[in-house]
């Protein structure tokens, strides 16, 4: 029977992070995954998200036919129901406003690290404001306080004067995303790799202005539709932070360019897609 694989990314290999238990697990699970990834030489086709990810696997297997590697862009859908965030944020989020992060971890590819240290440089900027925006961390990957990864990650918002302007919502349910992201000045991404970005294109749907890192396959999900910074240099960061924050006509240019460009990533499209590969093959 002819197999096709789908790639979403080869990210445990670009940063050896196979587990996080312990080096013991990673080195185990190291050699499941290649053990498992090898077969991918047998297939008829390899199914990737983006030319990011068919660049990456093909570095990793170049005698892989790469005529027989396609690129199928996923789809991305936000619930639309009209809820109400008011109890995830704080009171005087309306006044103040917020810089949102969402769909990240404090994994070092992550780059968690790189959007605290950019929002402080933001409010340097604004000369440390007391009602500057809020920096709003949302998911449960941040509050899982048996993680020492989360707590490491605290201490250090909390070492570099930030602990009163960030704030976590913990776990969002998914008819939260649009209205949080919705609301928000910006939405900030720097993850050091992703293999397609579905934050990203969730954020443009949802009409937000995007900061993200310049690497990866970023450039070529955002293109024109969002401002790409170097992600671990802070001041970079915390110029486009800033703006955004002050630039009304260039966050209104971000929000179009992005409703625009979110239209590219339809289900419908990676279905009609996929099967073209499936019937070429059958």
């Amino acid at each position: 029977m002819p197999v096709v694989l789908f790639v979403h990314d080869m990210n445990l290999p670009m940063f050896n992070m196979y587990s996080q238990k312990s080096k013991v697990h990673n080195q185990i699970r190291k050699i499941q995954y290649w053990m498992t990834m090898n077969k991918s030489m047998k297939c008829k086709k390899i199914l990737c998200n983006s030319e990011t990810t068919k660049k990456d696997f093909l570095k990793y297997y170049p005698k892989y036919p790469e005529e027989n590697v396609k690129v199928t862009y996923l789809g991305v859908d936000l619930e639309e129901k009209e809820v109400n965030i008011d109890k995830v944020l704080p009171k005087d989020y309306k006044e103040r406003g917020y810089f949102i992060y969402m769909g990240g971890t404090p994994g070092v590819n992550k780059n968690s690290d790189g959007v605290i240290k950019g929002y402080r440089e933001f409010l340097t900027k604004v000369k440390h404001d007391r009602k500057a925006p809020y920096l709003v961390i949302a998911g449960k990957n941040f509050t899982k306080e048996v993680d020492r990864r989360v707590v490491k990650f605290k201490d250090k918002v909390e070492c570099l004067g930030l602990k009163e302007y960030v704030v976590y919502t913990g776990f969002y349910e998914d008819k939260h995303s649009k209205p949080l992201l919705q609301n928000s000045i910006s939405f900030i991404h720097l993850s050091l790799y992703e293999g397609f970005g579905i934050a990203l294109v969730e954020a443009m749907k949802a009409g937000a202005p995007v900061i993200a890192h310049n690497g990866s396959c970023y450039p070529e999900v955002l293109q024109n539709a969002g401002i790409l910074v170097d992600g671990l240099n802070p001041k970079d960061v915390g110029e486009a932070m800033y703006n955004v924050y002050t630039d009304k006509n260039l966050r209104d240019e971000l929000i179009q360019n992005g409703l625009e460009r979110s239209k590219s990533f339809s289900w419908e499209d990676t279905v009609e897609e996929t099967l073209k590969v499936f019937n070429s093959i059958s």
